[in-house]
């Protein structure tokens, strides 16, 4: 008869259960801080009179710096790229929408000894979905984007080094994907210039994952991916009308 329980004594289920408490947790503390947010920008653009709704579309691209929740203490951040297309369209005095497809890199990086190291090449096509908050006058604005973000794994490769013979290092590599979803919780922040020929954008943005990426033996070992991601962007104007406020 098969145990239902792991080496530790703790069954499967309370587990998972254990899992998904944590994941409902996460997200009802980004839904206070979203419905906080929503506020604030809800008293500040009351005294506003007047409003230009907006539509921008463009193009953005930067360094990605990521990392996983495997615990291993020669894990290093690993450098990559992010590009894509920004949709950004804001319908209220402050208060508005971005939907991105972005091209991310979530790399591994492991050294395996002084002289050698481990690499996983991940590519994820990636759709944000975000609140879109604008604060400042003018021509120059300070942005705040949050949400969740899907991801799909378009690609994957290893660069394993050479192990020698009886080597027990080798057993690790190469690191195996679980799922070629990835769904994530994402804030971000930063800057807009407009200008008579377009919108210039820089922004720094935290990504989280909710699910593992690698297979792990042990179940209570996850591998969420951390990002920090820096990105420069120009955008371009697609509709806006002035209207006042009601």
């Amino acid at each position: 008869m098969l145990d239902s329980r792991d080496s530790e004594g703790v069954t499967v289920p309370v587990f998972f259960a254990e899992i998904v408490i944590r994941k409902i947790m996460i997200l009802m503390k980004a839904l206070r801080l979203t419905a906080l947010l929503l506020l604030i920008v809800a008293i500040t653009a009351h005294a506003q009179g007047e409003f230009s709704p907006e539509t921008m579309v463009g193009l953005k691209a930067g360094i990605n710096l990521s990392k996983y929740s495997l615990g291993s203490s020669t894990q290093e951040w690993a450098q990559g790229y992010s590009a894509g297309i920004v949709l950004r369209h804001v319908s209220e005095p402050k208060l508005g929408v971005q939907l991105e497809l972005n091209l991310a890199q979530r790399d591994f990086a492991e050294r395996v000894d002084t002289t050698r190291s481990y690499r996983k090449r991940i590519n994820y096509l990636e759709l944000p979905f975000m609140t879109h908050i604008t604060l400042g006058r003018r021509n120059t604005n300070f942005n705040l984007n949050f949400g969740p973000s899907l991801g799909y794994l378009v690609s994957s490769g290893d660069k394993i080094p050479a192990f020698d013979e009886g080597d027990d290092s080798s057993e690790h590599y190469p690191k195996e994907t679980d799922t070629p979803y990835q769904l994530g919780l994402c804030l971000g922040a930063g800057l807009i210039q407009k200008t008579s020929f377009g919108a210039f954008s820089l922004e720094g943005r935290l990504t989280r994952s909710l699910n593992s990426t690698f297979k792990t033996e042990d179940n209570s070992v996850s591998s969420h991916n951390t990002s920090i991601t820096v990105t420069v962007g120009y955008l371009t104007m697609l509709k806006s009308k002035r209207r006042p406020r009601s």
